[in-house]
């Protein structure tokens, strides 16, 4: 992947979520699943919700690494400005 790349998707990455709608979404799933998982009495079903609670952790995470990834090239590239200017 090209750092071009890495930068749009990073950009793309913050937008998504910095979005009133992601955050939206993400606060009703994760109440609703909360609500949901004190509310059952079963184990194999809070031991579902507790699989989608990791699942939307494992998305935030995949989130952050891309914009991790975008903001080590900007700052790589930056440097390498830097270098080629003195």
């Amino acid at each position: 992947m090209t750092n071009d790349e890495k930068l749009r998707r990073a950009q793309e990455a913050e937008r998504i979520i910095n979005s009133t709608l992601y955050q939206e979404a993400w606060q009703q799933i994760r109440e609703s699943l909360f609500e949901e998982w004190t509310h059952s009495e079963d184990a194999k079903h809070r031991e579902a919700i507790f699989h989608d609670f990791k699942a939307m952790d494992r998305l935030q995470t995949y989130f952050g690494s891309v914009i991790t990834s975008g903001t080590l090239t900007r700052m790589a590239a930056d440097r390498q400005r830097k270098l080629t200017k003195t």
